[in-house]
């Protein structure tokens, strides 16, 4: 249904490259990626974005139970 890998942008260093200041709600600073593979195939739709950008950033996941 889904597969998606996603490879960092390399800086000027050799760390990775960092978007900083921005409003998404998991982080305000993303690392910027581009996707090595990223395909989506179901309820009718087939998506591959193969090569398009990509971010990631470590988050924490928590809360109860839903109601």
């Amino acid at each position: 249904m889904l597969d998606v890998e996603i490879e960092g942008i390399e800086g000027r260093d050799g760390s990775e490259s960092w978007l900083d200041n921005v409003k998404h709600f998991v982080s305000s600073r993303l690392a910027a990626a581009t996707a090595t593979r990223s395909s989506y195939r179901d309820h009718g739709f087939t998506w591959d974005n193969t090569g398009r950008n990509g971010h990631y950033a470590a988050f924490e996941w928590t809360g109860g139970p839903a109601r």
